[in-house]
């Protein structure tokens, strides 16, 4: 499967190195009609990219869509490649690279999942959900930043013994 720009040849079998820690945030309801979901994960290629994406396809299935920002640094030099998608939701994308980077999270990526239940269509987010959409972004880069300072502490800690 492919998603934007990024492909992958191998996704299930790809190697160790390509394994992602997905972090799922709580999920947000507009009206009970639409059910916005977080999740977020530290990746270092784009094949790590396409197995969180595919991660993600598979807890929430076919029907539902995905919006996703990512940044990662490039190897050679400290410049910083940003990707979105809104997957047919205009702005969705936008909303998403800004928790990336209000967060100051490099080689991450944030995505909120939607599951429509009639209420609106692929290319119209009502006013009132987007905050809730960017809620879900903010959401899953704090459950990311959380994880991120945990391991620290644990690195630090071993550090002093």
């Amino acid at each position: 499967m492919k998603y934007g720009l990024l492909s992958n040849d191998a996704l299930s079998n790809g190697p160790a190195s390509d394994n992602v820690d997905l972090l799922r945030a709580n999920s947000l309801s507009y009206r009970g009609k639409v059910d916005f979901q977080g999740f977020s994960t530290l990746v270092a290629s784009e094949n790590q990219v396409n197995v969180a994406l595919e991660k993600v396809r598979r807890i929430i299935g076919p029907l539902a869509t995905m919006a996703y920002a990512l940044r990662l640094t490039q190897d050679e030099s400290s410049d910083i490649v940003e990707f979105s998608d809104d997957d047919g939701h205009f702005g969705a994308g936008e909303l998403l690279m800004n928790a990336l980077v209000r967060s100051n999270l490099e080689n991450a990526i944030v995505i909120v999942t939607i599951q429509d239940k009639g209420c609106f269509s692929r290319d119209f987010i009502p006013v009132e959900s987007v905050r809730l959409l960017q809620g879900a972004a903010i959401a899953a880069a704090e459950k990311l930043l959380g994880r991120l300072a945990e391991v620290e502490a644990r690195r630090v800690a071993s550090a002093k013994k």
